[in-house]
């Protein structure tokens, strides 16, 4: 399953209904579509407000197997003492899940 970003959804479903649709990720066109879009949400930008607005698919974490996972998080506050406070509480869920900045 996954959830995919409106303009994945416009790019590749047009102005139909993305959920229930499926789709696969590779680039072999015999790739099996087992993916099923449970969702779309609206775009964000990532990096800056003029870049184009990226394709996106979100998977759950167990799906994808292994690598990295990345959070990002927007702070007022100094960035040291939040980085502390997500730190710590990733630890009070998780004391097992490795960290690093």
């Amino acid at each position: 399953m996954a959830v995919v970003n409106a303009s994945f959804a416009k790019r590749y479903f047009g102005d139909g209904i993305a959920v229930g649709r499926h789709f696969g990720l590779g680039t072999d066109p015999g790739t099996p579509a087992n993916i099923e879009i449970v969702g779309v949400v609206n775009d964000t930008r990532y990096e800056g407000l003029r870049d184009a607005v990226p394709l996106l698919v979100y998977m759950c974490a167990s799906q994808r197997g292994g690598g990295g996972r990345f959070v990002y998080a927007r702070t007022e506050r100094d960035p040291d003492s939040a980085m502390a406070a997500v730190r710590a509480a990733v630890r009070e869920v998780d004391s097992n899940v490795p960290w690093s900045r």
